[in-house]
């Protein structure tokens, strides 16, 4: 995370597999951000999503602090986390569940979803959902496994974490 290396620019491989896992859920991107990465392809990177200010600020010095934490790339893969939803609210129209509330409530308490509980969905090309409730609002991620959605990430981790 941020406390083992300080925040710089991403590398082209880095920003091409972030770009890439957004535009599996906005097809729109992340308009108006930048990105900038922390850590080495020895350890898991960290990609966080930054205004342009704080990322031309990063070519001058390495900032501690900036931005959102979208996703994680470690062993070559990709992980999309919450900060990613919360930078994509609200223009996420392809790869995501939309959940009924039973459901809702399960997958915030880190469960899978059933077919039975998903009230809209659009393919994941990438692999992995992003889980909406029904007012569209971010819930976390899920990865199908033969009939089920399969738990990756939900909101209410940081919540029963404490972070």
């Amino acid at each position: 995370m941020q406390d083992k290396a300080a925040l710089r620019r991403c590398t082209d491989r880095e920003q091409d597999m972030a770009r890439s896992a957004v535009m599996c859920h906005a097809t729109r991107g992340l308009v108006g951000l930048d990105l900038l990465c922390a850590g080495s392809g020895e350890d898991c990177i960290e990609v966080f999503a930054v205004e342009p200010s704080a990322s031309a600020e990063a070519s001058q010095r390495a900032p501690f602090l900036a931005g959102v934490h979208i996703a994680r790339i470690c062993r070559g893969r990709i992980e999309p986390l919450m900060g990613l939803l919360s930078a994509l609210w609200g223009y996420v129209d392809r790869g995501y569940l939309i959940v009924d509330e039973r459901a809702e409530a399960l997958f915030l308490y880190g469960r899978d979803i059933f077919p039975k509980s998903v009230i809209r969905y659009s393919r994941a090309p990438c692999g992995v959902y992003a889980v909406l409730n029904r007012r569209w609002e971010p819930l976390g991620w899920a990865t199908r496994q033969g009939h089920i959605y399969k738990h990756l990430l939900d909101a209410g981790w940081y919540l029963r974490s404490g972070l």
